[in-house]
């Protein structure tokens, strides 16, 4: 990962638009390659709101997606640190606070309670927050290709809309069940303790995005789940007559090479998001 990730900062090499997107590489990614409209329905939810807070994998606009600019990456992080050094802020002046109230062994105990299980939950948001932005900066391009293999598979299987429906509702649902349950929590938070600052409100708020990280994976799984169900009928539907027929095997061998490498991508790039995020 050190090694891409040193890799990212020297100059980016940009070539022609890439046409076959079953034979290149992530370093041949490129800006403006196409992304059809109904792709951009499944992931427009879940991309607007990794946009909110600033942990968007790449950029659509106008149908072509593209990787997220140095400084979009770099604003990512200058907006984690100052979080975090509130946050380490806020843990010392409560501490500070508590420790001077009057000290019994029963306060003794529950304060010492509260501070460790925050400043656990404090590492773990600011080990999300890291792996989530190291992830997308090293792997950008891995990120790119795996947008533009499920577009390629979905091209080459034929399946439209009606028939990705469902995955479209379902990854609305996600979106919109998890701002339920954060905004609830929020709500929740600012009854029970009273007193609280926008900031608290909006970084509580903002623990989303360690949601929708687990629902993007959980979306582009169901996809390419569908996209080999798509495949394995193909394949049931061929007359003998196709079956002999090279060029229609060759077809089906190559958007079955794309499927197994969209899934191996998928491991890549989710694998350390949902493993280490704090929800």
């Amino acid at each position: 990962m050190w090694s891409c990730f040193k890799q990212y900062w020297l100059p980016h090499h940009r070539s022609v638009i890439i046409e076959n997107t079953s034979s290149f590489s992530p370093d041949d990614i490129i800006e403006y390659n196409r992304i059809e409209e109904d792709l951009q329905a499944i992931l427009r939810p879940l991309n607007f709101m990794e946009n909110i807070f600033l942990c968007a994998k790449y950029s659509i606009r106008r149908q072509y997606i593209t990787s997220n600019s140095r400084i979009y990456n770099f604003f990512r992080v200058f907006c984690i640190i100052l979080n975090r050094c509130f946050h380490t802020n806020q843990i010392i002046d409560w501490n500070i606070t508590v420790w001077n109230e009057r000290n019994t062994t029963l306060h003794f105990y529950s304060t010492l309670c509260v501070s460790i299980s925050g400043f656990i939950g404090y590492m773990l948001y600011l080990t999300g927050d890291s792996v989530s932005t190291v992830s997308n900066i090293v792997l950008s391009r891995y990120n790119i290709l795996l947008a533009l293999k499920i577009q390629c598979a979905l091209s080459s299987l034929r399946i439209n809309r009606s028939q990705v429906t469902g995955i479209i509702i379902c990854s609305w649902c996600c979106v919109i069940i998890s701002n339920i349950y954060s905004i609830s929590w929020v709500i929740f938070y600012c009854c029970y303790y009273g007193n609280i600052n926008i900031v608290t409100i909006v970084t509580a708020y903002a623990s989303i995005s360690y949601e929708i990280s687990v629902a993007y994976a959980f979306i582009l799984i169901k996809l390419t789940d569908k996209l080999l169900q798509q495949w394995i009928n193909e394949c049931r539907a061929l007359s003998l007559e196709d079956s002999e027929n090279v060029e229609n095997v060759d077809k089906l061998f190559i958007v079955y090479c794309d499927i197994q490498e969209i899934y191996m991508i998928i491991e890549k790039t989710f694998q350390h998001l949902v493993s280490f995020e704090p929800s």
